[in-house]
């Protein structure tokens, strides 16, 4: 087995996204503010859009390039097919908390979510479901 191919374990939690508004404006203003979802989940030729406010769809499209590969921003939108809609909570929490994808495999751990508090991971998850 490659190195790459290793499953890592890691927790899921009942987690459950809110269908409260408030709680979904909450996760938008995280998003878009100091979480920073639209600087990655943004395409490349937007980003001077997220810059000047816009606030642009979070379907993916940034790039970067260094040792060790290519690492591309999925589509956080609530798509079926293209984005996190096929995804549970826990699987999306599992992701921004501990670095783990839904095939249990290990993400570059470019998001600081590890800290976050449990209300915020709710309200950006059900941000990302609205």
């Amino acid at each position: 087995m490659a190195k790459g191919d290793k499953d890592f374990d890691a927790p899921m939690t009942d987690i459950a996204a809110s269908k409260d508004s408030a709680v979904i404006a909450r996760g938008k203003y995280l998003a878009y503010g100091p979480a920073h979802c639209a600087s990655c989940h943004t395409p490349m030729d937007k980003l001077d859009d997220n810059d000047k406010g816009i606030e642009m769809p979070l379907s993916g499209g940034w790039e970067l390039d260094i040792e060790p590969g290519i690492f591309r921003a999925p589509n956080l939108t609530p798509d079926i097919e293209t984005g996190i809609g096929k995804l549970t909570d826990a699987q999306l929490e599992r992701a921004m908390r501990n670095s783990v994808n839904h095939r249990n495999k290990l993400m570059f751990p470019f998001m600081p979510f590890q800290e976050m508090t449990q209300e915020d991971v709710v309200a950006l998850i059900s941000f990302l479901r609205s």
